[in-house]
């Protein structure tokens, strides 16, 4: 999960050319926030509140940390003569654009998000909830939790996955059918 992610960001990173790409930021922000007008205000202000206290920049701050060592087995296996000081500078310029000055139009699209999937009472509620103490308690650790997906991913590639293969080709076999993965 952690390659792709990398992957997609990089990708993203390396298409865009610099100054276009902080013009594509600004053009998201201003369509979001146009986007925001046609739900219903309560649920917008309950939305926007979740997201301060779920604080966007410092979560994918967090996240930057599980990501940069395949980001950076990513650029060095196309740059096997980067050095690391190089790529320090690299990874703390990508991170600081690619997550950090986005983090107020991933919040945005975090709030279209939320607007989208759930009730206003949900919004108002998961707000509630999150400006508590224990609520806040809980968006400090996402991060962690975040952190600890790649052990999940690698669960389920190395365990899950092959057994439910060989289920389903076992299963396949016993009605005379043979599926290769």
């Amino acid at each position: 999960m952690i390659r792709l992610l990398a992957a997609v960001f990089l990708g993203l990173f390396c298409l865009a050319a610099p100054l276009h790409a902080q013009d594509r930021v600004k053009e998201l922000d201003a369509k979001f926030e146009e986007q925001l007008k046609k739900y219903d205000p309560g649920a917008v202000k309950a939305a926007r509140s979740y997201a301060q206290n779920f604080d966007t920049r410092a979560q994918l701050q967090g996240m930057s940390a599980s990501m940069r060592p395949g980001l950076i087995n990513l650029v060095r296996s196309k740059n096997p003569e980067a050095k690391d000081a190089d790529l320090e500078i690299f990874f703390e310029e990508f991170f600081r654009v690619a997550l950090v000055e986005s983090a107020p139009v991933i919040e945005k699209w975090t709030i279209l998000n939320m607007l989208e999937v759930l009730t206003t009472e949900e919004i108002i509620a998961a707000d509630k909830f999150y400006s508590t103490p224990v609520g806040k308690s809980l968006m400090a650790k996402m991060p962690q939790m975040m952190a600890r997906m790649p052990q999940m991913m690698g669960l389920m590639e190395q365990t899950f996955i092959p057994a439910g293969i060989a289920a389903a080709q076992a299963k396949l076999r016993k009605l005379g059918k043979d599926f290769k993965i």
